[in-house]
């Protein structure tokens, strides 16, 4: 055989075959880990509210609704105060903040706009 024919055929060469291994190695894991409890995770996300230029009235009735739901967390994304109303953006933030914690549960922000 020449030396091309035995490269075609090297098997630990081939990224199909690194690739084919990797995956069945992964499903192989995936297969044999199980939680302790099969709760289905629920979460909510929400973004661009805008308090500020928007009431409070609104927000706190879809923190309400989110809550009925039970997250199990919550994620904004960004866009959820406006200070374009005259208040300032801190106290924007602590009105925020103030109806939030009535989830009573973890809430992550990611920073950004709309």
């Amino acid at each position: 055989m020449t030396k091309s024919v035995v490269k075609k055929y090297a098997l630990h060469n081939n990224p199909k075959i690194i690739f084919l291994s990797f995956l069945l190695v992964l499903l192989n894991i995936s297969c044999s880990v199980y939680a302790e409890e099969q709760k289905p995770l629920r979460f909510a996300v929400m973004g661009c509210m805008h308090l500020g230029a928007c009431g409070f009235e609104d927000y706190e009735s879809t923190i309400q609704k989110i809550k009925e739901q039970e997250p199990d967390f919550v994620l904004f994304l960004g866009g959820m105060v406006d200070p374009c109303g005259g208040e300032s953006i801190e106290a924007l933030w602590n009105k925020f903040d103030l109806v939030t914690d009535k989830l009573k549960v973890p809430v992550y922000n990611v920073p950004g706009i709309c």
